[in-house]
């Protein structure tokens, strides 16, 4: 199909339908058609500790097509640094100090002139274990731990990662602490709720062999010790403070939404 484009030869103000000429040089329509839109690459989807960070990230064709991004339905329209839910000039989406909020479907939507496509993906907030404790501090072997524990509405606290283990310490600065932590018929320690014990804070030459009864754990709360916060084995007959985790609070999508 050839067109030509009209000129005026005259001034602006002076110009009217009869005085258009066709110019020399035919102008061509395209028809070069618009590439299929697709993913080479989804994103991915994610679970994110609140007050962290994420990139949302798609590998799309042609590269030339246009990219936004919307979470939970509403469309994302940052693009400054500043901007704690913004959309870079690469096309990346990300979501910075991550809120209860931010949890939900995440959508990438490709499009070029008529076309659209949607990817969805989404960010789920991470169980946190929440360290709300309770103090007895009677003296109890082992075994009355445990139970007081769980008469209480907890359970024996079992520190599983360092900042929990100085988090316990830091509670009595006195005594020793008994934890939910005990040593197995296969000689493995293990958790109150019987799986393995992955954290251990040993201190200098424990665990000893306890041959008269079955082996316990206590935490050395005394401040004032070398060997503040760790570990050691002990009978489970011996007496100690107590400290109870309360059972951790499920939260549901709802409930974290209304954060």
């Amino acid at each position: 199909e050839r067109r030509y484009q009209y000129i005026c030869q005259k001034s602006v103000w002076q110009c009217n339908v009869n005085d258009l000429t066709p110019t020399e040089e035919p102008l061509t329509t395209s028809s070069t058609p618009v590439s299929e839109l697709r993913f080479a690459e989804r994103p991915s989807s994610y679970v994110a500790n609140l007050g962290s960070s994420v990139t949302f990230t798609a590998s799309i064709y042609p590269e030339e097509a246009n990219v936004r991004w919307m979470v939970d339905g509403k469309r994302v329209r940052g693009t400054a640094p500043r901007d704690r839910v913004r959309q870079t000039k690469n096309g990346d989406l990300v979501i910075s100090n991550i809120q209860a909020k931010d949890e939900g479907v995440i959508s990438c939507v490709l499009f070029q002139g008529t076309q659209e496509l949607v990817a969805n993906s989404a960010l789920r907030i991470a169980e946190e274990k929440l360290l709300s404790y309770i103090i007895v501090n009677n003296g109890e072997t082992y075994s009355e731990a445990v139970d007081v524990c769980e008469q209480l509405g907890g359970s024996i606290v079992c520190p599983e990662t360092e900042e929990e283990n100085q988090a316990v310490a830091d509670l009595v600065k006195t005594k020793n602490i008994w934890l939910g932590v005990s040593l197995g018929s296969n000689g493995t320690y293990f958790l109150h709720d019987g799986r393995p014990a992955t954290y251990l804070n040993w201190a200098a030459g424990e665990p000893i062999v306890i041959t008269s009864d079955v082996s316990g754990v206590l935490l050395e709360g005394n401040v004032d010790s070398t060997q503040f916060g760790k570990w050691i084995a002990r009978p489970t007959t011996e007496r100690a403070a107590t400290v109870c985790e309360r059972v951790p609070r499920k939260l549901s999508s709802k409930s974290r939404k209304s954060l």
